[in-house]
């Protein structure tokens, strides 16, 4: 709200609770759930001064943390009773976890009729703590030891620092340049001495986006994006020093909207991406090879059809092609191993069955197929198909409240399996 003609503040609110179950058909024991129930909340708080002409100060800070539950049903509740257990298990401990996470920003813009630019500067601190729950039965002492290491695995702390820039030039009224620059500093620590704890890593990261949009007519809209970026990971354990290394990406993005109608949209996109992971420490003459590459095309097309005010009809696909491989960095020389197909379609009907009360049924589908390039068995392909039919919910009691519902029955077969789930979340602001 409004607390002068030169400042905004705005505090929001946001609560969520969600309990999801899953089968674990990774380690081969469907007949074993994981249950998860989670209770988490933030609060945010912003506040702008504008003191005069085209410049806006903004502050911000950030405070918030989750509690998450996680415990074994099905034939899964003597999971941990009994000794030897497998290395596979051990992901799946029963545990309590606490996560919290506090924040803040400042910014500075300044806006004109053709150049709009900000700088931001900000910083975020995130720690999770593991606890054991109670594990009944009788474990040998090697096993109570690989417990105890696992959940402390669990207990970490992250300090994040950026800083961003942005500049929007618009030098016609049909015509938008937008340039985008983020500078990203992470420290990542693991409090336990426990042995085998090697994650401790600083991460410096940076990335770079050119973006050109142009309305050709009141009916089509263009633009294409071009993004490069780099991450430069160093652990600080010797064990995995080793694997200290640069992962870059470059991305071109083309995308078209056309708007024949007022009752008509249809978007489309494609993404031309390749990617390279190169470690710092290479040896030519051991043979090894410790850097990959992975080049990706995808297609996207989406469609809304909205005939009146109250109901709409909304469905789109997705095609993905991505090529993984060995890299020699040296010689920039590839050699693929595994191609990925990737495709995915959705429809949906919208309807507004009350002022600020919508409901969505409808159906989604997802399929891949990975196929290993040097094997000549035809069982080497792994084919995966899931569908099922998905609605939601969106209701707005008042302005500054809203509480959003989505479920899905998902049909899978591979492994065969009908896996029904659902998230509700409630937001309040003030």
């Amino acid at each position: 709200r409004a607390v002068g003609p030169a400042a905004d503040v705005r505090l929001s609110l946001a609560a969520n609770r969600s309990t999801v179950q899953r089968y674990l058909d990774e380690i081969a024991r469907p007949e074993a759930t994981l249950d998860r129930r989670e209770l988490g909340g933030t609060v945010d708080l912003d506040l702008r001064y504008r003191p005069g002409g085209a410049v806006e100060l903004g502050v911000g800070t950030t405070v918030g943390g989750r509690n998450i539950r996680r415990t074994l049903g099905g034939a899964g509740v003597d999971l941990f009773n009994r000794s030897p257990i497998p290395a596979a298990d051990l992901p799946y401990v029963p545990r309590d976890i606490e996560e919290r996470q506090a924040g803040g920003w400042v910014e500075l813009t300044r806006s004109g009729e053709k150049l709009t630019g900000s700088v931001r500067l900000g910083g975020r601190l995130e720690t999770e703590t593991d606890r054991l729950r109670s594990v009944d039965g009788t474990l040998s002492v090697s096993d109570r030891d690989r417990l105890r290491l696992e959940i402390a695995r669990g207990d970490k702390r992250r300090q994040q620092n950026d800083l961003s820039a942005r500049a929007v030039w618009r030098p016609g009224e049909r015509t938008r340049i937008a340039l985008d620059g983020v500078l990203n500093r992470l420290r990542y620590d693991t409090p336990s001495t426990a042995p085998g704890l090697d994650d401790d890593r600083d991460e410096l990261a940076g990335l770079i986006q050119l973006d050109l949009s142009r309305r050709a007519s009141a009916a089509l809209l263009y633009g294409v994006a071009l993004r490069a970026d780099g991450t430069h990971t160093v652990y600080l354990n010797s064990t995995r020093s080793g694997t200290n290394g640069w992962l870059r990406t470059l991305r071109l993005t083309p995308r078209v909207q056309w708007q024949p109608t007022a009752t008509l949209v249809i978007a489309a996109g494609t993404e031309v991406s390749a990617q390279y992971s190169v470690r710092d420490f290479r040896d030519p003459d051991l043979g090894q090879t410790t850097d990959f590459a992975s080049r990706q095309v995808a297609f996207r097309d989406s469609v809304r059809w909205q005939p009146t005010p109250g109901w709409s009809v909304e469905g789109g696909f997705d095609l993905r092609r991505n090529l993984r491989g060995t890299l020699d960095w040296d010689r920039f020389a590839e050699r693929p191993t595994l191609r990925i197909d990737d495709r995915a379609a959705r429809l949906l009907v919208r309807v507004e069955v009350a002022p600020g009360l919508t409901v969505a049924p409808g159906w989604r589908f997802y399929g891949q197929t990975r196929r290993p390039l040097d094997a000549t068995d035809a069982a080497a392909v792994r084919r995966s198909l899931s569908s099922g039919p998905t609605t939601a919910l969106r209701w707005r009691p008042g302005p500054r409240t809203s509480v959003e519902f989505d479920g899905w029955l998902e049909h899978r077969t591979l492994p065969e399996r009908t896996v029904p789930d659902a998230a509700l979340s409630v937001t309040w602001a003030w």
